[in-house]
């Protein structure tokens, strides 16, 4: 991000939503998940600061088609843009939260960070957990930090700024222009509110917006405020609703084709009993006439 713009790529992990690594960690009575963030894997370019039964298998397949097509749109509007929580949540007690200072950047990327601090006090309104951005370029001045050495360093930051665990710090890590990592420590109360789905949905902020031509202090801004909307609001199952649209379309697909095959066969048993009807009877009468006089003649 340094330079005017948020650039970047994660590196050495799985694709946007995947971790990159999981410590179950404890000490001093806290229990607390370290999850680290690898968004993409590899390096991206920084982006400026600105027959009958044929046709009925072949329909059949369009339909499976169609469905597969509707669910994968479905699915894809319910992962990173739209993700939004799928249950009601509590927010934490004011009571488990000695409040503190919100933002440590050391990478000096947001001035006085005023805009961002408002979002950040929404998020902590909403959820009842205090956030807090630690962003860097450099842990324990290294810019190849390990994720044993990332963790390490935000285990001790959470020990010396906290009194409480009500706290949800939040890393952005980005050591060169055109990499960064994201990671996050919710201490043992705050994960009443901030589990797995709810940390994914911040994570998946981090990324959504992270190309968009925001300022830095409007990025993390929008990120904390969308954060805590979508993480406080249970939305739509978009997916549930997408398979159940695929589902009635290829319902009446596999109708229409029933119905039309019912209709083509009376049409066509109707056709040949017009043609038994249409049938010469002469020609019947004349072969009949013909084959007793041979008869006779015989006798």
């Amino acid at each position: 991000m340094s330079g005017g713009g948020r650039g970047g790529s994660g590196y050495g992990g799985p694709p946007r939503g995947g971790y990159g690594g999981s410590t179950h960690v404890h000490y001093g009575g806290r229990d607390r998940h370290v999850w680290v963030h690898d968004p993409y894997a590899g390096t991206r370019v920084r982006r400026p600061y600105y027959e009958r039964r044929g046709c009925f298998s072949a329909a059949v397949s369009a339909a499976l088609v169609l469905m597969i097509i509707i669910v994968g749109i479905a699915a894809s509007m319910n992962s990173v843009e739209r993700r939004t929580a799928s249950y009601h949540r509590e927010a934490l007690p004011a009571s488990a939260v000695n409040e503190t200072e919100y933002i440590r950047d050391d990478a000096h990327w947001l001035d006085n960070g005023g805009v961002t601090k408002i979002s950040m006090r929404y998020f902590f309104k909403e959820t009842g957990v205090q956030p807090y951005l630690w962003i860097t370029e450099e842990i324990n001045g290294s810019r190849d930090a390990s994720w044993d050495e990332i963790e390490a360093a935000m285990e001790e930051m959470y020990r010396n700024e906290f009194t409480d665990e009500g706290h949800l710090l939040i890393l952005f890590y980005e050591p060169y222009p055109e990499e960064y990592k994201t990671a996050y420590l919710a201490g043992s109360a705050a994960k009443g509110v901030i589990d797995d789905e709810a940390s994914q949905i911040i994570l998946d902020c981090l990324d959504e917006y992270y190309y968009s031509d925001l300022s830095e202090n409007a990025y993390f801004a929008k990120v904390f405020e969308r954060s805590a909307d979508r993480i406080m609001n249970v939305g739509p199952n978009v997916l549930l609703i997408g398979i159940l649209i695929a589902g009635g379309l290829l319902f009446l697909v596999i109708l229409y084709l029933i119905v039309t095959a019912v209709i083509k066969g009376r049409a066509r048993k109707r056709q040949q009993d017009i043609e038994i009807l249409q049938t010469d009877v002469e020609k019947i009468g004349g072969d009949e006439a013909s084959g007793l006089a041979g008869k006779y003649d015989n006798d």
